[in-house]
């Protein structure tokens, strides 16, 4: 996981300081390789946590907030380089990359007992999601999980 922090770092760091055509190209191509990285990675550890009946509509839920963080990050995106400059975008997202390299050093591995279940915690929190998902598509569209149940 931390080498997916080191490439996105580079990656911005890449495209502060080196403004060559030829430096485009290889950012493209370490931000290629990160993508390719991190996504599975993330499905594979959502997927995990969630319990077996409910693993479509958990990383549907998964996408959706990720989609919805999306749009914000833009646009911050987006003033950052209009009203700053073009590189305060990478700025603050070195910056955050940093922070969240530092957080990663204290997260800790819980070490399971040989009897306890390997994903308790996860597939409570995962069951949560998914009611919670639930109850919004009841609020969007109350027909559209009639047929499932």
């Amino acid at each position: 996981m931390i080498l997916l922090f080191v490439l996105w770092a580079l990656l911005c760091a890449l495209f502060i300081f080196i403004h060559h055509r030829a430096a485009i190209i290889a950012g493209f191509v370490i931000y290629g390789m990160h993508k390719g990285a991190l996504e599975p990675v993330q499905k594979t550890f959502v997927s995990e946590l969630s319990p077996e009946p409910f693993r479509a509509s958990t990383l549907g839920a998964y996408q959706m907030a990720v989609g919805l963080c999306a749009l914000p990050s833009s646009v911050i995106a987006g003033l950052l380089w209009d009203k700053i400059n073009p590189t305060a975008p990478f700025y603050l997202s070195l910056a955050l990359t940093m922070v969240a390299v530092i957080m990663m050093f204290f997260v800790k591995k819980k070490r399971l007992k040989e009897d306890e279940p390997r994903y308790s915690n996860g597939v409570r929190n995962a069951r949560h999601l998914v009611d919670s998902f639930h109850s919004l598509i009841r609020l969007i569209q109350p027909s559209a999980l009639e047929a499932s149940y």
